[in-house]
């Protein structure tokens, strides 16, 4: 009798499970704090950002690119967000600049990658580079402090059981999974990665639909930049550092092939959990925050080597069988 087959994307995503329930385990017996609502709210408050940007990241990897200037763009929206307001501009409108303005960075990219067919990983580093340095050209490399207690809400709630970042995350988690699964535009975003020659065949824009898959993941650095800005009470120029390196570490353990084609939301949730839990752990334990950065990486090589493992013998198989016949 034949062993069931259990796809790569549901084997580690069951790994990644049993990591993360041994990691609570331990976590739990190591601080009694560790299981109280308290902690779990403040964990799940801090990887909203991180939440976001994945989500977006999961779309633009399917679709075969990569989105290295996440972190430059939520810098540059979040500046936008309070200079607007420093300037005299209520909060509500400056918001909608801010996310505007994100949007507006990610169609900059999809039009380089699409229209001018620059490969992805050069024009988003190139671009993580000019807003990162927009922002800090605004502000001169100064913060931009106290923002009106109507934009803080968006970071900090008033005292509900779950925040607004919390809220938002989970609202944007569960229609990107609609979203991935249940939409055209989520299925032409699989199918960008696959096979884009099939989708120009059958009369798709692809371009189109190429570009604002850059647009949606602009959009999440600038609600990552509301979340973060208004958590804060500041606008930092330097703020989202290395959170596009995060990112794609979150969707590439849960399960994503960087080629494209196959992305998991269900996958990237689980690892950003995970990382999270990581961060949390090492915190209440006392241990130097540069490890997060050293275990990430490990588990990073980790879990490409255990997907692209099982890839090639599910390909060795495949062929085995079609020789077979």
């Amino acid at each position: 009798m034949k062993k069931p087959h259990i796809p790569e994307q549901a084997f580690q995503q069951v790994l990644l499970l049993g990591v993360l329930a041994f990691l609570i385990a331990a976590l739990a017996l190591s601080s009694e704090f560790f299981l109280t609502w308290r902690n779990w709210r403040n964990i799940m408050d801090h990887m909203s950002t991180q939440m976001l940007l994945s989500i977006g990241m999961t779309f633009v990897i399917a679709s075969g690119g990569i989105d290295l200037s996440v972190g430059g763009a939520l810098a540059l929206s979040g500046v936008l967000m309070g200079m607007t307001m420093k300037a005299g501009l209520a909060a509500l409108p400056a918001i909608l600049l801010g996310l505007t303005a994100a949007a507006l960075m990610g169609a900059l990219n999809g039009y380089c990658v699409s229209r001018i067919s620059v490969t992805p990983f050069i024009v988003t580093l190139g671009t993580a580079s000019v807003y990162r340095g927009a922002a800090i050209i605004l502000t001169k490399g100064t913060p931009i402090y106290t923002m009106p207690p109507e934009f803080t809400w968006w970071g900090k709630g008033g005292g509900t059981a779950l925040n607004p970042p919390i809220l938002i995350m989970l609202c944007v988690l569960c229609a990107a999974f609609v979203i991935l699964r249940s939409t055209r535009w989520g299925q032409y975003a699989l199918s960008l990665g696959s096979c884009p020659e099939a989708l120009k065949r059958l009369g798709v824009r692809v371009t189109a639909y190429r570009t604002s898959v850059y647009v949606f993941s602009g959009l999440m650095a600038g609600l990552s930049a509301l979340i973060i800005t208004a958590r804060l009470n500041t606008a930092e120029p330097t703020a989202g550092v290395q959170m596009e390196l995060d990112a794609v570490t979150a969707v590439v353990m849960g399960g994503s092939f960087m080629q494209g084609g196959r992305a998991t939301i269900t996958g990237t949730a689980i690892a950003c959990v995970l990382l999270a839990v990581i961060r949390n752990g090492l915190t209440m334990l006392n241990i130097n925050a540069h490890y997060q950065q050293f275990i990430t990486g490990i588990l990073l090589l980790v879990s490409v080597a255990v997907t692209e493992k099982r890839r090639s013998l599910s390909n060795k198989k495949l062929k085995s069988g079609e020789k077979g016949k």
